[in-house]
């Protein structure tokens, strides 16, 4: 009885993996980003044995928890690659390079630009089609949480996309239990990570401190939350649409700037006009590469206060970290900020 029971959640488990992944080639080339930790194990172990699709590990070490962590972490996905049959890279940053790249942004966030440009550089020389990582739904539903407290707008709060063009997250129906579950059937080992339970950082305070006491008073609230992210989902692609087809950008190469017309971007709708900025933002930021952290994009509250007003208003210009945001005469100019708010670069449009 006991094995039949292990079989119907391997069979669950695997089964929920290869249908995620239903939709690309049998051919296609995948990298498993691989930490060592309970769900990137289950992902590599499930992928390994549906024996779909080709596979590369890449191990990313980002030296910021104690060297023998690191080591052990290493050590335990080499050992899982050789008795899969999985070639692995293992990527380690420089010594103090993660932590002088967190001063103004944080080491989460000057880890996860580490971690993406190992992903992006793998990628291109391999030729894969995507980076699948072992995010799961417990990890959306945090995310969820984090992005409320952090006042995120749509865009923000409809939680992790499965697919975003580059990254795959093959687990994300599936919970913390089914991972747990399901290496407990094949009695496989993983790593803890001890920085999972500083909560120092929002996502340990929500995970160890908010969770519990939802668990405990609303027993619904995971079925609830993920219901909002769905709806928000909907909304934000509807925003995403209107802010598009209302408010056209005219970019400027040299400047390194978009513009659009005034009149027309008062207009349109408040909540339009922030999200017609976000996406030029966006643009800018993507354009720059690694010139600007994506972690400096400005929060609502300075974008929300440019939209207020209309386009007789007077003119005025907000600083928005990483760009300065501007209403002239005629038009609502975004620019790179370079030397005194960007004057330089306004000069020329």
């Amino acid at each position: 009885m006991v094995n039949a029971d292990k079989e119907q959640i391997d069979y669950r488990f695997e089964r929920s993996v290869a249908a995620a992944l239903a939709g690309f080639p049998k051919d296609a080339l995948f990298i498993a980003a691989v930490s060592g930790g309970a769900d990137s194990t289950a992902m590599l172990l499930s992928l390994a044995r549906l024996r779909a699709y080709r596979l590369h590990c890449l191990h990313v070490n980002h030296g910021i928890r104690p060297p023998e962590e690191n080591v052990g972490d290493e050590e335990a996905v080499r050992s899982l690659c050789t008795r899969l049959g999985v070639p692995l890279t293992i990527v380690s940053s420089h010594q103090g390079e993660i932590t002088r790249t967190a001063k103004g942004i944080g080491i989460e966030a000057a880890a996860r630009v580490f971690r993406h440009d190992a992903w992006t550089q793998e990628l291109q020389r391999l030729g894969a089609l995507r980076v699948l990582t072992a995010h799961t739904k417990d990890d959306l539903l945090e995310t969820a949480l984090m992005r409320v407290l952090r006042g995120s707008g749509p865009s923000g709060l409809c939680g992790i996309k499965q697919d975003n063009g580059t990254v795959f997250r093959p687990l994300l129906t599936l919970t913390r239990a089914d991972v747990l579950n399901y290496l407990g059937v094949l009695n496989a080992s993983f790593r803890n990570d001890s920085s999972n339970t500083d909560i120092n950082f929002l996502r340990n305070r929500i995970r160890h401190t908010l969770v519990p006491v939802l668990d405990k008073s609303f027993s619904d609230w995971r079925k609830t939350v993920f219901s909002f992210t769905e709806t928000q989902s909907l909304t934000a692609e509807f925003l995403e649409k209107e802010s598009v087809d209302r408010i056209k950008w005219t970019e400027s190469e040299k400047s390194r700037a978009l513009w659009t017309e005034k009149k027309i971007f008062f207009q349109a709708p408040s909540i339009v006009r922030e999200e017609a900025l976000f996406h030029a933002v966006d643009r800018i930021l993507d354009r720059l590469d690694s010139q600007i952290s994506p972690s400096q994009t400005p929060r609502r509250a300075v974008i929300r206060l440019f939209c207020q007003g209309n386009a007789q208003g007077p003119a005025r210009v907000v600083d928005a970290g990483s760009v300065i945001i501007v209403a002239r005469s005629k038009r609502v100019i975004v620019s790179v900020k370079t030397g005194r708010l960007g004057t330089m670069n306004l000069a020329k449009i």
